[in-house]
């Protein structure tokens, strides 16, 4: 979608895939605390998935790096 767009530049593409494989849980996260359920669920799935997006980042980084 990047070379579609005429994005060329390593470091944008670079910085566009790190965008990507960080998890954007927080939006449910805030979903549930205005409607006062789930809210300790959905703080674990959160940050769980944020942990594995830090693991998956720096694998990728070193494959790719």
């Amino acid at each position: 979608m990047a070379l579609a767009l005429g994005l060329e530049d390593p470091n944008y593409l670079g910085a566009l895939a790190l965008f990507v494989f960080v998890p954007s849980g927080v939006g449910s996260f805030i979903m549930a605390s205005q409607y006062g359920v789930y809210q300790s669920e959905t703080a674990a799935a959160v940050s769980l998935t944020t942990l594995l997006s830090v693991l998956t980042v720096s694998g990728v980084l070193m494959v790719f790096g």
